[in-house]
């Protein structure tokens, strides 16, 4: 179960089996894809990620921090170190295990041209309700199906973005990655989503945790990527 780590850890410092981190697992996919600089945003318990992570140099990785005060939300951070910035540019949640190939999500995003790139996968979510649809009257029971299924689509919380689009997004106030989303769409711009049908575990969700626990020595081959890369040129 992930309650007893919620309290004292941060979702990115959850154990996931052989001395691993979930941070860890990601920054070694980052590393092995050619990526040498990293920001971590950090907000509640961000003292404890910056004791493990420390400059990066254990991944071969220059890491530094900004923290998130609330006030601006998620895009806050990113948004107020455009400057610091390359033209295009991933935002990952590091709360999540996947397989997604990092380098190559970037790389595509920058030839579509896009404002901003979402990876996407599906999700089988089984309601605890019986569900019962009516007809154009509102009272004739049409159907009447006991916890139906839906198959969702839903964010990874993977994200490639264009500098320039977020500038001319500048939140006033606290904003959201969907909302930025939907305001880059409301405004004109190309927002496009990346199916992807491989590993993507939440660890904000029991099920996933308790999977990556009690399978990890199968998925440890899929998530853990040697560190000897060579240094993308990015």
């Amino acid at each position: 179960m992930l309650a007893p780590y919620t309290s004292p850890f941060p979702r990115a410092l959850v154990p996931v089996g052989g001395g691993h981190a979930v941070i860890d697992v990601v920054l070694r996919q980052l590393r092995s894809r050619g990526f040498v600089q990293v920001t971590l945003v950090v907000g509640h318990l961000g003292a404890l990620v910056e004791a493990y992570c420390g400059d990066g140099s254990q991944w071969g990785l220059h890491i530094d921090y900004v923290a998130e005060d609330g006030s601006l939300g998620p895009v806050g951070p990113v948004a107020s170190h455009l400057g610091e910035l390359a033209d295009h540019f991933l935002v990952i949640d590091g709360d999540a295990l996947s397989d997604i190939d990092f380098g190559s999500f970037l790389d595509d995003h920058v030839r579509s041209g896009a404002a901003v790139s979402l990876v996407t996968t599906t999700r089988s979510v089984a309601l605890d309700v019986g569900v019962v649809d009516l007809g154009e009257d509102g009272a004739t029971i049409t159907a009447f199906r006991d916890r139906p299924v839906q198959h969702l689509t839903v964010s990874t919380g993977t994200y490639a973005m264009s500098g320039d689009a977020v500038r001319r997004v500048r939140p006033a106030g606290p904003l959201r990655f969907e909302e930025l989303v939907r305001e880059l769409v409301r405004r004109g711009e190309r927002a496009r989503a990346v199916p992807f049908r491989g590993l993507w575990l939440d660890m904000g969700d029991p099920d996933d945790q308790r999977r990556a626990s009690e399978e990890w020595e199968h998925l440890a081959g899929r998530l853990l990527p040697r560190l000897d890369a060579e240094p993308w040129p990015g």
